[in-house]
């Protein structure tokens, strides 16, 4: 009785583990798909958004624009409203009310640059 019962708990943990197995190959395979399904859908979001570039750069040439212009204007505009509000811009050059209170709320010491090491 006892040899019996141990080979139908082998019996059942052999049909587990394949059960099992095949849980994960479906898991897998479906993982897989969804990584394909998101590239793809990536690849046509890029290609969408290159030809929106082409066009832009197209219309600027379009009204007279030289194609160097055009093509560093929506390069440029491209970048900003990647930044969007996620960045504080403190121009170089004479100094200014304004630009040393962005400098102090940036963390930056009047006087020294972004390494804490005093100019020279």
């Amino acid at each position: 009785i006892a040899q019996r019962q141990r080979k139908q708990d082998n019996e059942i943990n052999k049909d587990t583990a394949n059960a099992n197995k095949e849980i994960e190959i479906i898991a897998s395979e479906g993982k897989a798909r969804a990584i394909e399904n998101i590239a793809k859908a990536k690849q046509i979001e890029l290609a969408a958004e290159g030809f929106g570039i082409a066009e832009q750069i197209d219309v600027l040439v379009k009204t007279g624009m030289p194609i160097e212009a055009a093509r560093e204007m929506i390069i440029d505009r491209y970048k900003w409203s990647k930044i969007g509000d996620k960045s504080l811009i403190i121009e170089s050059g004479n100094s200014s009310v304004a630009g040393d209170g962005a400098k102090f709320g940036a963390g930056m010491e009047k006087g020294k640059n972004t390494n804490n090491e005093p100019k020279s």
